[in-house]
Order: C-alpha cells, then structure tokens, then sequence
C-alpha cells in the first residue's frame, strides 16, 4: 500500500509497504499503536514514548485530544476495515505542511545568522 512514512527530524517520504501486522511493525520498530484521524489513520509505536524514542509531531486526533508522536510514523487511509493507501488529500496537506515549516524554520535561522551577525561585528 502506498503510505507517508515520516522519522523524527527527517521529511516525510511516499513509500510502499505490505499491508501486513509485521511490515508495519517493522516500519514503526514495535508494537502498533493506530491513532485513527477519521478517513486516515496515523500507525506509531505503542512504546515510542517508553523506548525513549525521539519526538517526531504531535497530531490531535478528531477527538481534540493531542499526542505527542515519538519515533517512526506511518500515514495510511483504510480500504473497508483494513488499512488502504494514504488519501491524496492528506498526502497534500502532509507534504505541504512540512515544506512550509522547513521553510519558516530556514527563514528563522538566517535572521538569526544575521542578528548573531551584527551583534559579533
């Protein structure tokens, strides 16, 4: 199934992946945990948190209720009542998104450098 697969600190990529339990697991390193988004689903996993893992997003669900992401991420939609290929709406607002912070952060970075800049000189 074809997926945004996103690592901590690193872009988030479209890969392909088999629909089963153990790619999945071996995507994320553990236990599945599913944070179901409404017509998608995010896969994470279960102990991220307890593994130390490093923090990746955080993502509030339909619920309101918001959760920090650590370690690997899979993006997913369902096929029925299995897990399907991502929706190109999310996949849009996914990849979008992390173009724009990366951007900002570029931005933030720079001015910076120029402040740190003018303070040395």
């Amino acid at each position: 199934m074809r997926v945004i697969y996103k690592m901590p600190g690193k872009a988030p990529e479209i890969i392909h992946i088999d629909n089963t339990l153990e790619a999945l697991q071996g995507a994320v390193g553990g236990y599945i945990k599913v944070v179901n988004l409404g017509d998608a689903a995010v896969i994470v996993d279960e102990e991220g948190k307890l593994k130390g893992r490093p923090a990746n997003f955080t993502i509030t669900a339909p619920n309101g209720v918001a959760e920090l992401i650590c370690g690997a991420a899979v993006f997913c939609g369902f096929d029925g009542e299995e897990f399907g290929d991502v929706p190109k709406k999310l996949e849009a607002v996914i990849m979008s998104e992390w173009r724009e912070h990366r951007l900002q952060r570029m931005k933030r970075i720079r001015r910076r450098e120029k402040e740190n800049e003018s303070v040395l000189h």
